[in-house]
């Protein structure tokens, strides 16, 4: 989403109602990615999976 579709975004969850923001919530929770996650998924990276390429790097 590029910023001139968030901005209006951020500004409608103003009027979420109690269950559309818990329901919100729950959405986002699910979504994340814990740090445990991430660094199980770093420690089995060897190579690229797009490029295949060993020489890793944090932005890919």
């Amino acid at each position: 989403m590029n910023e001139q579709q968030f901005i209006p975004f951020l500004q409608q969850l103003k009027q979420l109602s109690p269950s559309q923001r818990q329901r919100l919530h729950h959405t986002l929770e699910v979504c994340e990615t814990s740090t445990e996650e991430v660094l199980t998924i770093k420690a089995t990276l060897r190579k690229c999976p797009h490029c295949e390429s060993t020489h890793l790097r944090p932005w890919g």
